[in-house]
């Protein structure tokens, strides 16, 4: 499996508050961590770079392909809970930091199964490069979703609405928080796209199909970062992308 990924400040803001981590333990065995940080400038980036530090430490040491499904997906969970203490903490004794935090999106990948948790609005998706499929794995933690659910408004305007950008979970704001798990696989004809709201805000689905695609192929997410910033770069962008083979940080 490949595993690469970039992350770009954008067009419009000063910092970049988003943070990402991949690495390869051997060669069925790997991970990748995408936070994007809130709470101002400074706390955004602290959180967002505290969280994904802090998960990658706490992987790299206890994590082993002699690990059962279930303890892999408890130790992914252990990990983003004593992050999210970690960054709460840290953030109540700084007056300036008090109510940052960050999204994440992390996932354990073992002979193709893929163990995930998620909290916030970066996503995961699966996409199949033969059939052109997309499937969001991940559910956005966000006020307009909740509207969508309780059908007060369409996929369509959720798109547009002023308060999509509100998230209703988030790591470090609250002592503790609860974890979306999700367990997945990956086959060789499908890409696996780990990304933040400044990559799928800026490109309709059909673009982001085409450009993760073209990214698979050359082994760089160039195409879709390049992308974003064509359609406005209005938020930091990150995306990651996992593809059958064998593993390449």
């Amino acid at each position: 499996m490949y595993i690469f990924g970039e992350t770009d400040k954008g067009k419009i803001r000063k910092t970049n508050q988003d943070y990402y981590t991949n690495r390869v333990i051997s060669s069925d065995l790997g991970y990748s961590i995408v936070c994007d940080g809130m709470g101002g400038a400074e706390g955004g980036e602290i959180a967002s770079k505290m969280a994904a530090e802090y998960i990658d430490h706490a992987l790299f040491e206890n994590l082993s392909s002699n690990l059962a499904d279930g303890q892999l997906m408890d130790l992914l969970t252990q990990s983003v809970k004593n992050a999210n203490s970690e960054i709460y903490h840290y953030s109540i004794d700084k007056e300036n930091l008090r109510g940052m935090g960050t999204t994440v999106v992390a996932i354990i990948v073992k002979n193709n199964k893929i163990f995930g948790i998620s909290d916030g609005d970066t996503r995961l998706y699966k996409i199949n490069k033969i059939t052109h499929e997309i499937k969001q794995i991940t559910k956005d933690h966000t006020f307009v979703q909740i509207l969508v659910e309780n059908g007060q408004i369409t996929k369509e305007q959720a798109l547009t609405h002023p308060k999509k950008h509100i998230i209703t979970r988030a790591l470090g704001v609250e002592e503790a928080i609860d974890t979306d798990n999700f367990k997945t696989d990956i086959q060789n004809n499908e890409i696996i796209l780990i990304c933040s709201d400044g990559l799928y805000n800026y490109m309709d689905e059909q673009s982001l199909i085409k450009k993760t695609i073209d990214s698979a192929k050359i082994g760089t997410v160039k195409p879709l970062i390049d992308l974003a910033n064509e359609n406005g770069g209005g938020d930091n962008i990150t995306a990651v992308i996992l593809t059958g083979g064998a593993v390449n940080g």
